[in-house]
């Protein structure tokens, strides 16, 4: 696994994350997918969480390609909340993120340890073209 710490918290960090994602896996639809889902983690953890550290991990064993976000902000569990649902006109007011990580992913686990929020998105090569 590839362990970045990103300080300070903010969306400029998404260009780490990208590097390091396209570093393993190369610049692919496959890569592109797991960047969608990134970008949406990291613009809630910048804007909602108040975390003042954060960690990306990511790899590839076998057929999967993790990624491992973990942040000292306030505790939020994105498996269990649901997105809301919303008119298409409505759509670009916000609120859509998770509903996308969850179609993107082929499984999001949470945990919460040591005050730390860790969330693991799992991407199948299997469900790459999904």
């Amino acid at each position: 696994m590839k362990t970045l710490t990103l300080k300070p918290v903010e969306l400029s960090s998404l260009d780490a994350i990208k590097k390091t994602v396209f570093g393993i896996l190369g610049e692919t639809v496959f890569a592109r997918k797991v960047m969608l889902a990134c970008d949406e983690v990291l613009a809630n953890i910048v804007n909602y969480s108040k975390a003042t550290k954060l960690t990306f991990s990511c790899g590839k064993k076998d057929s999967c390609f993790s990624v491992i976000f973990s942040d000292d902000g306030s505790p939020f569990d994105p498996t269990v909340e649901k997105a809301p649902e919303k008119d298409f006109d409505m759509l670009d007011t916000g609120g859509m993120g998770l509903k996308l990580i969850r179609h993107t992913v082929s499984e999001m686990t949470y945990e919460r340890k040591d005050d730390l929020n860790e969330l693991t998105l799992r991407f199948d090569f299997d469900a790459a073209d999904s």
